[in-house]
């Protein structure tokens, strides 16, 4: 009897098995990782970012910056002449499932903002509270901020 006709090797419908297979084992492993860092992580980040910044603008320009909190941004405002007014090119605007949670001891309608930083960039004390849902995270400035990482 004659072997030497046949040929040792896989069939295509048996790589295409193994492929399918290996595609199906890695689609699975992907959908279960994690997604990164959450929302309200990435929000806290930006903020602290951007509370970061500010604090250097004051530095650098020697003027007193505010932020003035709204349910869903920030507005940066700057004294300039005595007056508060609202610089239009800063400012940070949450994702839409987020929310700036308020704790004004002030009424709302005062020009004055939330939190001030003074030209050494120290902020006047305060927090702010960032929620996506019932999930909450502060971030405290000030006297309130002993354990505020700086950067």
């Amino acid at each position: 009897m004659h072997r030497g006709n046949q040929m040792a090797g896989f069939t295509i419908v048996e790589v295409l098995l193994v492929v399918f297979i290996v595609g199906l084992s890695t689609t699975i492993v992907v959908m279960n990782l994690p997604e990164g860092p959450a929302r309200l992580e990435a929000a806290v980040s930006d903020v602290e970012r951007s509370i970061g910044d500010l604090e250097d603008r004051a530095v650098t320009t020697g003027v007193l910056h505010g932020l003035q909190l709204h349910s869903d941004r920030f507005e940066v405002a700057t004294r300039v002449e005595g007056e508060w007014s609202i610089d239009r090119r800063l400012g940070y605007d949450l994702d839409p499932d987020l929310l700036f949670v308020i704790d004004r001891r002030r009424p709302s309608e005062d020009l004055m903002p939330d939190i001030i930083f003074d030209p050494s960039g120290i902020p006047s004390s305060g927090t702010i509270t960032i929620a996506d849902g019932a999930e909450r995270t502060q971030i405290r400035f000030g006297a309130d901020a002993e354990d505020r990482p700086r950067r």
